[in-house]
């Protein structure tokens, strides 16, 4: 799909916005108005829109506290007719819920942008808030200029949004590509249309340069691209021989995967429960995924100290709440056996083991037994 941003400065250009709706509304799927170019034609063009019945966004970006957003979607669903409108999640998710209470408008959630700065304040949660959106059946802003390492990052987004649609900006002039024909996605496009000579023409190109995407690569074939998979001769921790080891203590130098890692381990921890890492491969990411959740956190020693208090867990106070333990790679399971009986030897109720990677099928029964749930990420 293509969306048409109307996103002329000059409001003497009335007549210029009507003359190129009716030459290209017939070729795409949506016009997109952003108030700040069009503040005293944007009555005016809505209107003329809505008569003929043509779908556009009102791309304010808004955001503001529950009581002032039912102001905000009462004036754009039901006064000025718009189909959907973007959002600022940054107040926080439930100040939306005016919006979202608009079941049949398209409600897009920022998610990430095309500015690069952006991404200082996005990294963090824009996981969340596909999760969010996926919950709520609501739709995401995502860019089309925002690549992973070995594919497309629109592509494997837009397998994730199901029952909604992913706005991507960015066409044109700032770089993006209406690449891929995905059905879900519509692709934005402002100045690129309107300065260009043939605006049609350039549409019709946009939609013939679409190719099917490409496949999307699983998570166990990111790690081994990173280089976390190393071939070869090697002896484990068990004592046992293989031919591969995977080395997840370089994963937060891939920083885009330790992203990712992160955000699905999160997805996965009982509800309520505390979180604990086993020394020291562990420790660094659990700790992310504790900070995600806003959740207690600590570790579980290798060995108790010999000094001091003479602790065999570090830093998790609270010990009226269940645990998850989270392991970087579980192969025999001793390791990580060993920390649920030195967690519940000192007090904790363990009741949950992650792995980012569990290998072979030994492990699991022998971690069952010991009443946890265990789930992992990756097998191998």
């Amino acid at each position: 799909m293509i969306c048409v941003g109307l996103d002329f400065s000059d409001n003497l250009e009335l007549a210029k916005t009507k003359h190129l709706i009716e030459e290209i509304k017939d070729k795409i799927d949506f016009f997109k108005i952003n108030p700040a170019f069009n503040p005293l034609q944007l009555e005016e063009i809505a209107e003329y829109l809505n008569a003929k019945n043509i779908r556009w966004i009102y791309d304010g970006k808004l955001g503001d506290v529950p009581h002032t957003n039912e102001k905000y979607a009462s004036y754009i669903y039901d006064y000025l007719g718009a189909s959907g409108c973007t959002l600022n999640p940054y107040v926080g998710l439930e100040s939306l819920r005016p919006f979202l209470e608009y079941r049949n408008k398209l409600n897009f959630i920022l998610c990430r942008t095309t500015n690069e700065s952006g991404y200082e304040v996005q990294h963090s949660v824009w996981r969340k808030i596909i999760d969010f959106a996926k919950e709520e059946n609501a739709s995401i802003v995502f860019p089309s200029n925002i690549y992973s390492n070995f594919n497309h990052l629109l592509v494997e987004v837009s397998k994730e949004i199901k029952n909604g649609y992913i706005l991507s900006p960015g066409i044109g002039f700032q770089g993006g590509k209406s690449d891929f024909n995905l059905p879900n996605v519509i692709y934005s496009a402002s100045r690129s249309v309107y300065n260009s000579e043939d605006p049609s023409k350039l549409i019709e190109e946009m939609r013939s340069n679409q190719k099917d995407p490409p496949n999307i690569i699983s998570l166990s074939e990111k790690i081994e691209k990173w280089g976390l998979i190393k071939r070869g001769k090697f002896t484990l921790s068990s004592g046992e021989k293989s031919d591969f080891y995977v080395d997840m203590r370089e994963l937060s130098s891939h920083l885009p995967l330790f992203s990712e890692i992160t955000h699905l381990l999160s997805q996965r921890i009982k509800e309520g429960n505390s979180i604990l890492g086993v020394e020291s491969a562990s420790i660094g990411i659990s700790s992310c995924v504790a900070q995600s959740l806003r959740r207690p956190f600590g570790y579980v020693r290798k060995e108790q100290k010999s000094y001091g208090a003479k602790k065999s867990v570090e830093g998790l106070e609270d010990k009226n709440k269940s645990v998850t333990i989270i392991e970087d790679v579980v192969t025999s399971g001793s390791s990580v056996i060993s920390a649920i009986k030195k967690a519940r030897e000192s007090g904790y109720h363990v009741n949950q083991v992650l792995a980012i990677v569990e290998r072979g099928v030994s492990a699991r029964n022998r971690i069952s037994e010991q009443n946890v749930d265990f789930e992992s990420l990756i097998k191998i």
